[in-house]
């Protein structure tokens, strides 16, 4: 079924924490703050995987019992229990990241078998329809598949967390119902054939956030006019970012998790920074200034990169000179006391050159949300 099937909003924020004694934990006994990539396996729901991981932490040696213990989890972009590969799950207060890193483009290996139409559009519904596909060519398959690139209109499936005045489509379909029709702009991207073996075939394509693998292999087979059915979808990729290469297994990212083993649960500083967020290393007075939710000054001299300095509402990472991340937030203008020494052109990036008008205008940090306390 569908990789994209959307369940409940995850949670979302701006900021977290990656120093285990924020949550008043002993050094000892950290909870995992940061992100892993999970290579999900066929027959689990997404939120399957996440049990699957809070039991492991849960089980593993000194762990603290009861909500003491527990530890927040999302994931970015629901597989369905058919569809395998990459699952980013966010840990503990990287939790509050998921929105940053919503509508990332996605790529995927997917396999049809052509002559076959189900309910669900993948081979795990039932069948509604038969065809003889002996007629269908490769290179009249490879013609099809070459027609979806670009912006296109897709039908969302019967069975989808689409919601229609609150009740998901997929529960009206159960209930013997037609969900009310509804459509979205998806965008295709290089779709390639990799092996045919008729009437079976997997090919790859790129994809926007949002888009259903299956209903592309029923659009297919309708266009076909044999009809077809997915056998097959694997998720190769989240932007460039979540790699299915730089991936874990459950089983072996559960046996490390269950012996207090984090080394596969990533600080989440290195997903930001490639992603355009700009650094921005406190000192005391400052964190505390944002501790207590206020905006501070930019000195040029704390910037990471002096050659990249801000744009308005430009997303900016606030960390300790440890590198651990306390805020996430956006740079604003801001009106200074006094010379600057490097006045702003009106366009809202710093410029080496004078302006008289400009002089005691400057930037700031506007953090989002605080989670150090």
């Amino acid at each position: 079924m569908n990789p994209e099937r959307r369940t409940a909003d995850p949670v979302v924020s701006l900021s977290i924490s990656l120093d285990p004694n924020a949550q008043g934990l002993a050094p000892s006994l950290p909870l995992p703050n940061g992100i892993v990539v999970v290579n999900k396996p066929a027959g689990m729901s997404s939120n399957g995987v996440l049990n699957r991981l809070k039991e492991a932490l849960a089980a593993r040696p000194g762990a603290p019992k009861g909500k003491a213990g527990r530890v927040k989890m999302g994931f970015l972009g629901t597989l369905d229990p058919m569809a395998t590969g990459v699952l980013p799950v966010f840990l503990g207060k990287a939790t509050g990241l998921i929105s940053l890193f919503e509508g990332l483009d996605k790529e995927y290996r997917v396999g049809l078998e052509l002559g076959v139409e189900t309910d669900t559009h993948d081979l795990e519904g039932a069948v509604t329809a038969r065809h003889d596909p002996s007629g269908v060519t490769a290179q009249a398959l490879g013609a099809a598949l070459a027609r979806y690139q670009g912006e296109m209109i897709q039908a969302t499936p019967a069975y989808s967390a689409v919601k229609t005045d609150g009740v998901p489509a997929y529960k009206r379909a159960r209930r013997g119902e037609t969900p009310p029709p509804k459509t979205r702009t998806i965008r295709l991207t290089a779709p390639q054939l990799e092996d045919i073996s008729l009437p079976r075939a997997v090919f790859r394509v790129g994809c926007s956030s949002g888009t259903y693998m299956r209903v592309l292999v029923h659009d297919l087979g309708r266009d076909l006019g044999v009809g077809a059915a997915a056998f097959l979808i694997q998720r190769l990729r989240v932007g460039a970012l979540f790699l299915l290469e730089k991936s874990y297994t459950l089983d072996t990212l559960t046996s490390m998790l269950r012996e207090g083993r984090f080394q596969a649960v990533e600080s989440p500083v290195g997903f930001l920074k490639p992603s355009g967020f700009q650094a921005l290393t406190l000192d005391g007075p400052m964190e505390q200034k944002i501790r207590q939710g206020a905006r501070v000054e930019i000195p040029p001299g704390l910037l990471s990169d002096p050659n990249r300095l801000p744009v308005e509402r430009q997303p900016w990472m606030a960390l300790r000179p440890d590198g651990t991340l306390v805020a996430v937030g956006v740079a604003v203008r801001i009106e200074t006391t006094g010379n600057t020494g490097m006045p702003l052109k009106a366009s809202g990036e710093f410029q080496n050159e004078s302006s008289s008008e400009l002089l005691n205008t400057g930037w700031a940090f506007q953090p989002q949300r605080v989670l150090v306390e």
